[in-house]
């Protein structure tokens, strides 16, 4: 099962703030954070409850 990014950065499981997104740039609060550069996604782990979390764009 895939775990999708909420729109306002939070683990859809635990309510962690993952994302911190502004005008310039976007910051994940989780390591390790693995980005696809041709697909446009990120996977990262949550710091909260450990489960992979995809962002697409």
């Amino acid at each position: 099962m895939i775990n999708k990014l909420l729109m306002n950065g939070n683990c859809p499981i635990c309510k962690t703030r993952i994302k911190i997104d502004t005008e310039e740039y976007a910051t994940y609060k989780a390591k390790p954070v693995r980005i696809y550069k041709l697909k446009d996604k990120v996977e990262s782990k949550c710091p909260g409850c450990k489960k992979i979390i995809v962002d697409e764009k």
